[in-house]
């Protein structure tokens, strides 16, 4: 049988993602309430948020609204993603340069080459021929299914759209559902395909758009970067675990039991061999992943060795297609939709919304709860995992929650990295209606019979609960001991502290009077954390980054005064800090108290600290 008989059609043509929630309202009230909604969204907007600047107040309204648009319309998503950053620019919340400076990120050139790779990739015939070749050994259904799980989630690393990937393996579904034993394996089988697509997807960093958004969106915010190879050792586990859970619960819910044990029998279409140009392709893109591992060490960034990557591939010996014809491949709308959301998720953290949305949120919460890693954890993952009933884009969710909720919690001393992977897996379980995601609609409306809106439902309701208690599991128990000591709040919060009283008797004896208080440190926190834009970093990035400024202040110092009611009150917006009592003079006798190697006194009026002189004006 050949594979490439089978065309793929796209069941959003205009790239309309049309949400859940659209599908319980008629459309003759549609309009209705999208204006409605529309309507209240401004009125709060301008009178519910007590304590929001006027920034904040229309990034809030633009963000809200734009959610109506992305569910309730039947405009496509890029549309209103482009219309959203628009107003954000136009009203001055966003400066018009980092609307076009987020276009030229390396994100942009990340997925322009990964979608390059792909298009070549997927005119070899390389992945199909891959795939057979893992599951045809396998006689066993559940062997079957699992090896070509394994086979599906390793697509993750080269494709970065999961529709893309989608559109890649439906061939290769059409082929093996013929395979089958019955009509509840085929089913199975259908179901399987876009499952593993999304659940594996968070496996690697490139695996989505919302990954590349989500960290985009903390670099820029709290000064973090997360490279292909940390990504790859935290998520990959988690995801082709619950990949494998996923096939589990499929087989033992749609396959009959006379089935599960049926012999699966070759078909030599199946069997064909790698031609040279096949696995030539294949050699370079084990090149590519090995750089891309190995990036830490060489120093070359992932972007560069993918366009690199990239042009080797438009060459003669690995393509017969012309470049002009590869790239027309490459989803355009999709990277202008990524570069909107960026500006959208910007200006929730420019603006202070992300602090106002959540404590919002966090109100729900017990009082006191906010330093209790598991609470958080646990909060921040159920939202993730329900979100896609609200928000059908992956990325739309990933630019809302990374801003509003994952950077502000982390500001309570709980690890950014922990709680970004927590955002963004979580937002990768979208697979309970048929219109949550594109590959679900697309094998669920292949040219043959697969599975329904019900068997969705049937599949979703077991595997949401136990998607959410993997990602608590992992972000609990297992990414503390991954992460670096001075990334990991756990870890810090338990380091032992040093003591002060020997230190402050030996400056003394010095004769020298000054000593870093908590009023210089608080003057140098603010100011490192304003002239760096560390709004959203938590307090071991601070203390971090004062050590390597030359401030040898202790670690519980930073994190007492980091969290203290005032701290958090003008870290709660930009604003705050520039208004601040920061003059120059102060600076300047607060950075020279606290750079000298010493410790932070916990108990000053040990030492008399000489007042500043007047400065002249």
């Amino acid at each position: 049988m050949s594979v490439s008989a089978y065309s793929i059609s796209d069941p959003f043509p205009h790239g309309n993602m049309a949400g859940s929630v659209s599908k319980l309202v008629q459309k003759s009230a549609r309009p209705i309430l999208t204006a409605v909604l529309c309507a209240l969204v401004l009125l709060a907007a301008w009178s519910l948020p007590a304590g929001l600047e006027t920034g904040g107040r229309i990034a809030l309204a633009v963000t809200a609204m734009a959610i109506i648009g992305w569910t309730l319309t039947p405009v496509p998503d890029s549309v209103v993603a482009v219309s959203a950053a628009l107003v954000l620019v136009l009203s001055g919340v966003v400066p018009e340069e980092q609307l076009y400076a987020t276009l030229g990120r390396e994100l942009i050139w990340l997925l322009v080459a990964a979608f390059v790779i792909a298009a070549v990739v997927k005119t070899s015939g390389l992945m199909e021929r891959l795939a057979f070749a893992a599951v045809r050994p396998f006689r066993s259904l559940t062997g079957f299914f699992h090896a070509l799980a394994f086979v599906i989630a390793a697509t993750a690393f080269l494709i970065p759209s999961t529709s893309g990937r989608a559109a890649l393996l439906l061939p290769v579904f059409m082929a093996l559902a013929d395979r089958m034993p019955g009509k509840g394996s085929a089913r199975a089988l259908a179901l399987m395909f876009p499952t593993v697509i999304l659940l594996s997807a968070g496996g690697s960093i490139i695996g989505a758009g919302a990954h590349m958004v989500a960290v985009e969106t903390i670099n820029r915010a709290a000064g973090v970067s997360i490279g292909y190879l940390e990504w790859l050792m935290l998520a990959f586990p988690l995801t082709l675990l619950s990949s494998h859970i996923a096939v589990a619960l499929i087989i033992a819910l749609f396959i009959p039991r006379d089935e599960r044990h049926a012999i699966l029998q070759a078909e030599g279409s199946l069997s064909a061999t790698h031609d040279s140009r096949q696995w030539r392709i294949a050699t370079v893109l084990v090149g590519i992943v090995t750089l891309w591992i190995t990036a830490p060490w060489h120093g070359i960034d992932i972007a560069l060795i993918a366009i690199g990557g990239a042009v080797l591939l438009l060459t003669g010996p690995f393509t017969t297609e012309s470049p002009k014809v590869i790239f027309r491949k490459v989803e355009v709308e999709l990277l202008i939709f990524l570069t909107a959301t960026v500006v959208i998720a910007d200006s929730i953290i420019l603006s202070g919304t992300s602090t106002w949305m959540a404590n919002a949120a966090l109100s729900v919460l017990p009082d006191g709860s906010t330093g209790s890693t598991a609470l958080i954890v646990t909060f921040l993952t159920i939202i993730a995992v329900l979100s896609h009933l609200v928000i059908n884009s992956r990325s739309a969710r990933a630019a809302v929650l990374v801003p509003a909720l994952t950077l502000p919690l982390a500001g309570f001393g709980h690890d950014v990295v922990t709680l970004a992977l927590v955002t963004v897996l979580g937002t990768g379980f979208c697979q309970t209606m048929m219109a949550s995601a594109k590959p679900v609609a697309l094998f669920g409306n292949a040219d043959r019979e697969t599975f329904t809106q019900s068997d969705l439902l049937h599949l979703a309701i077991p595997l949401l609960p136990v998607k959410t208690a993997i990602i608590i599991v992992f972000a609990l128990f297992i990414w503390p001991h991954q992460l670096p000591q001075d990334t990991s709040p756990v870890l810090a919060t338990q380091a032992e502290i040093v003591s002060n009283t020997g230190i402050s008797q030996r400056i003394a004896a010095t004769g020298n009077e000054q000593v870093c208080t908590p009023e210089h440190l608080r003057a140098v926190m603010l100011t490192t954390i304003r002239d760096r834009k560390m709004w959203a970093a938590g307090w071991w990035h601070v203390w971090d980054r004062l050590k390597r400024d030359g401030y040898p202040v202790e670690r519980q110092a930073v994190r007492e005064l980091y969290k203290s009611e005032d701290m958090v009150r003008l870290r709660s917006h930009s604003a705050r800090l520039y208004a601040s009592d920061l003059a120059p003079a102060t600076i300047g006798i607060a950075e020279s108290a606290c750079r000298v190697p010493r410790q932070f006194l916990s108990a000053p009026s040990r030492i008399p600290v000489p007042k500043p002189k007047p400065v002249a004006a």
